[in-house]
C-alpha cells in the first residue's frame, strides 16, 4: 500500500490510513499529556496529603471548621450538624469500577502508611487527657517518637504504596491491573484472617507478630527507612517482622496470668468475670478497683480514700507498670482488707494496700484473680462537659472558645464515646455501634458502683463508705467536706452553653456516650436505696439504734412523772391533726419551731421555739436544756433516732405514732408535695408527672418508716430490717392508726392520763381535719396501688404488725372496761 491511497486492506496496519496519521498521533499526545499531568497532581496530593496526616501526632488536622450558622435551627437542615466520623480502617482501596474514565483516577489519595492506629482502649486512655497522669520517662518516650515520626514524613511521602499505582497508569493498562488488583486484595484478605486464626488458636506468638505491618516504616530511622525502600514491594510476611506502635501497647493477652498459671483469655467476658456484681454485699477478700477515668473528679474521691480513711493504694498510671504488677502477682501478694486491723496500722503498710487505683480500666482488671475479685468504682460526668474538659487541658485551648471546642471534638484524633468504646473494647478505628452500647451498658449496670461528679458528698458519704464499710480516721474528722469542697471547686467551671448549639452538636458525636450517662444517673438513683450495705455500716446502725431508743421507755414499764411524752411525727399520717388537739384541746406545751433562731420562748401559749426537724438543730436544742427544765409537755419530730436523743437517763421519753397504710400515705405526699409551697419539700414539676412516674423515680425514697427506725437512710433493706422494727415498734412505741382515730386518742388517754379542757373538742378537730388536701382516689388492687405497695413492702409488714398491735391494745381496753362496769354492777 502507497501513502495517499484511498484504501487499506491490511488489518495489521497502525494507523489503519495514512491519511489519519496528523489526526492519530494528535490524539495520542493529547492522552500522553493529559498522564503526565494525572500522574504529577496525584503525586502532588498524595505528598500533601501524607504530610498533612502525619501532623496528627503533634498538630492535629481540623476536618472542618464550624460556624454559629452551621447547626440547625428552625430554619436549619439537619444535615449541617456535624456527622460521627468513621472509624473503619480500610486495609485496601476498593478497585475503581469499569468506565469512570479518568476523573477518579485523578482523585488525591492518602497514603495509608501515613497513621498508625490505635489499637486497643488502652491507647485511647493514653490520648484522651491521661499525658497529665502518665511518668516523664513515658511523656519523653512518646515526645521522642513523635519528633522521629516528623523527620520520617518526607521520606515516606515519597514511598508509593502499591495500590496507589493503579491510579497512575493509563486507563489502558488500569484495566488490565483490575484483576489483579481484585486477586491480591483477596488474598491480602486471605492472608490477614488465617494470621487472625492463628494469633486466636497459637497464644504464644510473641508481640511482635502481632502488629500491623503499615507500622513499620515509623519506627525505623531515616537511615534505616531509606534502606528499606527497595524492599516495599516485597510480601507482608517479611514486612510484619518489625514490631512495635506509637501508642502505648495493651497487655498482651497471651502472658501467663497469676490466676491458676493459665492465661487469661483477650475477652471482655473473660475479665468481666473477675468483677464481683455490684448488687452483691462486699466480702474481705474482694479488691476496690478505682477507675480513674479522666477529667471526672476521681482524684477527689482517691484523696479522700488515702487522707481521710488512710487506705493504702497501689496507683499505676502506666501501662508498663500494670504489666509489671499483673507478672509480680501483687493482688494475691500484697492485697489486705481495709478492716483486718486497727485503724493506726494502716501507715506501716510497705508493699501491701488496701484498694487498686488506674485509668486503665482492662488492664487493672487483668491485675485481678480468682481469689481476689474487684469491686469497681467509676465516676461519671456529661459527656459535653467532660469533652469541654479535655480540650482545655489542650496547648492553646481557651476557655469560653466554642469554634476551637467544636474543632476539637471533630479532629481526627479525638476519641467519641470514649466511656463506650473503654467498656466495650472498641478499638479507636472502629465505629461504634448500638450492639456496643448495649453491651457497655450490661457492664455499667451490673458491675459498677457508680458515682456523679456533680453529686461527689452524695457519692462518698451515702455510697463508698455504706458499700465499703469506711470511715474517717479519729484524727481526720471534717476530711471527707474539706477534699470534696476543694475538689468540687478545682474543676473547671462549664461555659459552653446547655441546650445549645454547640452543646446538641457535641451530643450527637458522642450519641452513645450520651445514652450511657443517661442510664447511669439511673442506676445511681438505684444504687441509692438498693445498693448491700457493709456489715460493719450495718453493725455502726445497729449501735446508733439502741444507743437512741435506750432513752425511751418500754411500753409495758409504769409511766414516771418525769417521763416525757414524745411524739413521732410519721409525713402526711394525721400528724397536723394531733399536734392541734395536744395544743387546743389537752392544753400541752409542744415544740416546734415558729421563729428562728429557736429559742426557749413559748408563742400562742402552748408552743415551744424548738427545732427538732434536722440533726443539727436537734443538738442545738439538746444545749438550751429545755428537757432538764421541764419547758416541754410533748417532744415532737420527724426524726425518731435522732429526735429520741434529747432525752437521758434522768427524763425518759415516752413514745407513741400514728400510722398510715403506706400506698395512701404515698398517694397523699405525691399530690401535697406539688401544692405545699410553704414546706421544703415543695415539688412543683410533680405536676407534669404521674404517680406511677412518681413512685418509679429513680432514688424515690421507698419504706420510709423502716429506714427511719433502723437508720439505713440509703441501701438495700431485708427481712432483718423488718424484724428490728417490729421489735422496736412493740417494745417503743405506743401505736396508733390514722384511719381510726378515735380509738387512737382513746388509748392516748388511757396511757398519759391526758383530759380534756372543753368536752368534744377531739371529736370536733377530727371532724375537720388540719393540712388535708384532695387527690384522686387510687383503686385498690390496682396497677398503680400493687406497683406502689411492692416498692414499700417492707413498711407495708410493719403497717400491718402495727395493726395487730393497736389491736390488741384496743381489745385490752375494751375488755377492762366491761370488766370495771361488772364490778360496779
Amino acid at each position: 500500500m502507497t501513502v495517499g491511497s484511498t484504501g487499506c486492506s491490511s488489518t495489521r496496519c497502525h494507523p489503519p490510513c495514512s491519511e489519519d496519521v496528523p489526526r492519530s498521533r494528535l490524539r495520542f499526545l493529547f492522552i500522553v499529556i493529559g498522564a503526565l499531568t494525572a500522574s504529577s497532581s496525584l503525586l502532588y496530593h498524595a505528598q500533601f496529603a501524607s504530610l498533612e496526616a502525619s501532623s496528627i501526632f503533634s498538630e492535629p488536622r481540623i476536618t472542618r471548621r464550624y460556624h454559629y450558622h452551621d447547626f440547625p435551627d428552625h430554619d436549619q437542615p439537619q444535615s449541617l450538624l456535624p456527622q460521627p466520623r468513621r472509624r473503619r480502617l480500610q486495609s485496601q482501596p476498593q478497585a475503581q469500577p469499569q468506565g469512570q474514565g479518568q476523573t477518579q483516577a485523578m482523585a488525591p489519595v492518602q497514603p495509608q502508611t501515613a497513621v498508625a492506629p490505635v489499637s486497643s482502649p488502652l491507647d485511647m486512655a493514653s490520648a484522651v487527657g491521661l499525658s497529665s497522669l502518665s511518668s516523664p520517662s513515658t511523656r519523653l518516650q512518646q515526645q521522642s517518637q513523635q519528633q522521629s515520626q516528623l523527620q520520617l514524613e518526607p521520606q515516606q511521602s515519597q514511598l508509593e504504596p502499591p495500590q496507589e499505582q493503579s491510579q497512575l497508569e493509563t486507563p489502558q493498562q488500569q484495566s488490565q491491573l483490575e484483576p489483579q488488583q481484585s486477586q491480591s486484595q483477596l488474598q491480602q484478605s486471605q492472608s490477614q484472617s488465617q494470621s487472625q486464626s492463628q494469633e486466636r488458636n497459637n497464644p504464644n506468638l510473641s508481640q511482635s507478630q502481632l502488629e500491623p505491618p503499615q507500622e513499620q516504616s515509623q519506627l525505623e530511622t531515616p537511615q534505616q527507612q531509606s534502606q528499606l525502600e527497595p524492599q516495599q514491594s516485597q510480601s507482608q510476611s517479611q514486612e510484619s517482622q518489625q514490631p512495635q506502635s506509637l501508642a502505648p501497647l495493651p497487655i498482651d493477652p497471651s502472658l501467663s496470668s497469676p490466676i491458676l498459671g493459665t492465661a487469661i483469655d483477650n475477652t471482655t467476658n473473660v475479665l468481666l468475670n473477675l468483677f464481683r456484681r455490684a448488687n452483691d454485699r462486699v466480702s474481705e477478700t474482694d479488691v476496690p478497683l478505682l477507675f480513674e477515668m479522666p477529667h471526672t473528679g476521681a482524684e477527689i474521691v482517691f484523696n479522700i480514700l488515702t487522707q481521710c480513711y488512710g487506705l493504702q493504694p497501689k496507683r499505676y498510671l502506666d501501662p508498663d507498670e500494670l504489666e509489671r504488677a499483673r507478672r509480680q502477682n501483687v493482688v494475691d501478694e500484697y492485697f489486705v482488707s481495709s478492716h483486718d486491723r486497727p485503724k493506726e496500722a494502716f501507715l506501716n503498710m510497705r508493699q501491701r494496700f488496701h484498694f487498686l487505683s488506674t485509668p486503665y480500666y482492662q488492664g487493672g482488671a487483668r491485675l485481678l484473680t480468682l481469689k481476689h475479685r474487684g469491686r469497681v468504682v467509676v465516676m461519671m460526668r456529661h459527656p459535653v462537659v467532660l469533652a469541654e474538659s479535655m480540650y482545655l487541658t489542650m496547648p492553646g485551648a481557651v476557655r469560653g472558645d466554642m469554634v476551637g471546642l467544636l474543632e476539637f471534638v471533630t479532629r481526627e484524633d479525638y476519641y467519641d464515646n470514649f466511656l463506650t468504646r473503654m467498656l466495650a473494647n472498641v478499638p479507636a478505628h472502629v465505629e461504634v455501634t448500638e450492639e456496643h452500647f448495649k453491651e457497655a451498658r450490661m457492664i455499667l449496670e451490673n458491675k459498677f458502683l457508680i458515682g456523679m461528679t456533680n453529686d461527689v458528698a452524695e457519692t462518698v458519704q451515702k455510697r463508698l463508705k455504706l458499700y465499703f464499710g469506711w470511715e474517717e480516721l479519729p484524727s481526720q474528722q471534717g476530711c471527707e467536706m474539706y477534699y470534696i469542697k476543694n475538689g468540687v471547686m478545682a474543676l473547671p467551671p462549664v461555659t459552653i452553653e446547655e441546650g445549645g448549639h454547640y452543646w446538641r452538636a457535641i451530643q450527637k458525636i458522642n450519641l452513645f456516650d450520651m445514652k450511657l450517662y443517661a442510664r447511669a444517673m439511673s442506676v445511681f438513683g438505684q444504687q441509692k436505696m438498693r445498693m448491700p450495705v457493709h456489715p460493719l455500716a450495718v453493725q455502726k446502725e445497729r449501735e446508733v439504734v439502741n444507743e437512741a431508743f435506750a432513752r425511751l421507755r418500754n411500753v409495758d414499764e409504769p409511766l414516771d412523772e418525769s417521763d416525757v411524752p414524745f411524739f413521732w411525727h410519721i409525713p402526711k399520717a394525721s400528724g397536723t391533726t394531733v399536734k392541734e388537739i395536744l395544743s387546743r384541746c389537752y392544753g400541752l406545751v409542744r415544740t416546734e419551731m415558729v421563729k428562728p433562731p429557736q429559742s426557749l420562748d413559748v408563742y400562742s401559749k402552748y408552743i415551744l421555739n424548738v427545732d427538732l426537724t434536722t440533726k443539727e438543730s436537734i443538738e442545738a436544742a439538746k444545749n438550751l436544756g429545755f428537757i432538764e427544765n421541764g419547758l416541754a409537755d410533748v417532744v415532737i419530730s420527724q426524726l425518731s433516732l435522732e429526735g429520741a436523743t434529747v432525752f437521758s437517763s434522768y427524763h425518759m421519753g415516752r413514745a407513741f405514732t400514728i400510722m398510715r397504710h403506706p400506698v395512701k400515705l404515698a398517694i397523699s405526699l405525691f399530690y401535697y408535695r406539688q401544692i405545699a409551697t410553704w414546706e421544703p419539700t415543695y415539688r412543683p414539676e410533680y405536676k407534669d408527672i404521674s404517680l406511677q412516674d412518681y413512685i418509679e423515680l429513680n432514688g424515690y425514697y421507698d419504706n420510709w418508716m423502716v429506714r427511719m427506725l433502723t437508720n439505713a437512710k440509703t441501701g438495700g433493706l431485708n427481712d432483718r430490717h423488718l424484724d428490728l422494727t417490729k421489735s422496736i415498734i412493740k417494745n417503743k412505741f405506743l401505736v396508733g392508726i390514722s384511719d381510726h382515730m378515735p380509738d387512737t386518742f382513746r388509748v392516748l388517754e388511757k396511757r398519759f392520763g391526758w383530759k380534756e379542757m372543753k368536752e368534744g373538742c377531739v371529736k370536733e378537730k377530727l371532724n375537720r381535719p388540719s393540712n388535708s388536701n384532695k387527690y384522686p382516689e387510687v383503686a385498690r388492687g390496682s396497677k398503680v396501688w400493687n406497683v406502689i405497695a411492692e416498692k414499700n413492702k417492707y413498711d407495708m409488714g410493719l403497717y400491718y404488725y402495727a395493726l395487730e398491735l393497736f389491736g390488741d391494745v384496743v381489745q385490752k381496753m375494751s375488755d377492762t372496761a366491761k370488766m370495771g362496769m361488772e364490778v360496779a354492777t
